[in-house]
């Protein structure tokens, strides 16, 4: 109908004054209309759907099973049922609640959440997960599992997980070949990174199992956190060091550059960072950025800093304190406090303008491709 009317692509449909599209077409013209726009249509905001209370998976084993293997092959055929069930309602199941009943009574629940839908394939891994799970739980009191029930806990349309033009999902292949790879090292042995909330770049870390879908969150812009003119989440560093390594940032003089005031006390020449080899010219540089953090418990605060070097690497530095200004402290030469990062120079811990020589040290939060 549309091609009679001239009409040949998506943005000749879209670009439709909307009330004429609903007069023409009505309600599911406008849901097309909109979605051609990539705008929110009413499925956006309908109700979710719930499953007939018939539609569930209940099987009782006699004698019970002790291998999960057992257990998978068992529930395998009630599993195809189960989604086929579902699918002749037209409903995808995207949360599924699984219970597994040892021969003494005792109850092993939980709730398995999906990024997509399930498939029979999934609901059966899921099975295996939980039981291998029981296995090396040391609450476990039966011998084997006597009963296995399974029941939706969270349903959409199908019409919501249809493909679109350019599919979203992960290649199918990699979904296969991940998930057997789940299936010999575990259900938390393969994971996917993704940003959250938090001060250090350790802390923006979340790492969730391939085919679950990640924790819910209250929403939180990624680049409305610690980051200096509110960099997107593009900048945060590719690779984090689970513990941060100690560098050395020196200025011209071979003196450590410090933090006076906000702002560095010397330019950046040079840097070097345990483990990657000698040091390197620093070409550019940004401006130091606090992070203040549980200012109610005293907390020193940290300061960031981001370089560049001329092997073409670029580092995200962070250190905590700065320059303190007060009365001039004296100890022996070279004595330094047990634990203390080693002094640079020979200089007293108070130069006689009664300034910190010995601050702590810099150190490698993680860097950037």
């Amino acid at each position: 109908m549309l091609l009679g009317l001239g009409i040949r692509t998506l943005g000749d449909f879209a670009a439709l004054p909307e009330e004429s599209v609903r007069q023409r077409f009505g309600p599911s013209g406008v849901d097309a209309h909109r979605l051609a726009g990539a705008r929110p249509t009413a499925l956006d905001h309908a109700p979710l759907p719930t499953a007939p209370r018939e539609i569930a998976l209940s099987l009782d084993f006699e004698p019970p099973l002790s291998s999960t293997d057992q257990l998978a092959f068992a529930s395998s055929a009630a599993a195809e049922r189960f989604i086929t069930e579902l699918l002749a309602e037209t409903l995808v199941c995207t949360e599924v609640r699984i219970e597994l009943i040892d021969d003494v009574g005792v109850r092993y629940e939980r709730t398995w959440a999906h990024p997509g839908r399930f498939t029979a394939s999934d609901l059966i891994n899921r099975i295996r997960w939980q039981a291998s799970g029981l296995h090396s739980s040391t609450e476990r009191t039966g011998a084997g599992i006597a009963a296995l029930r399974v029941a939706p806990e969270r349903v959409e349309r199908t019409a919501a997980h249809e493909p679109g033009l350019w599919s979203s999902e992960p290649d199918e292949r990699v979904h296969h070949h991940i998930t057997r790879l789940q299936n010999l090292v575990g259900h938390d042995g393969a994971v996917i990174g993704s940003l959250t909330g938090g001060r250090l770049s350790a802390e923006r870390q979340r790492f969730s199992p391939w085919g679950t879908r990640a924790p819910r969150t209250a929403h939180r812009s990624l680049g409305a956190g610690p980051w200096p003119n509110g960099l997107a989440a593009a900048d945060a560093p590719s690779r984090v060091f689970p513990d941060p390594l100690p560098a050395d940032l020196l200025d011209a003089s071979g003196n450590p550059v410090l933090l006076d005031d906000d702002l560095l006390s010397s330019d950046p020449v040079s840097l070097r960072v345990d483990g990657h080899g000698a040091a390197h010219r620093v070409i550019a540089w940004s401006a130091p950025w606090p992070v203040r953090e549980r200012w109610w418990n005293t907390s020193v605060e940290r300061f960031r800093v981001q370089l560049v070097l001329d092997d073409g690497s670029a580092w995200l530095l962070h250190r905590t304190g700065r320059i303190q200004h007060g009365p001039q402290i004296q100890c022996a030469a070279g004595g330094a406090t047990p634990g203390e990062r080693p002094r640079t120079g020979t200089a007293d811990a108070a130069d006689s303008d009664g300034v910190s020589a010995d601050p702590p040290a810099w150190f490698a939060e993680g860097q950037y491709d």
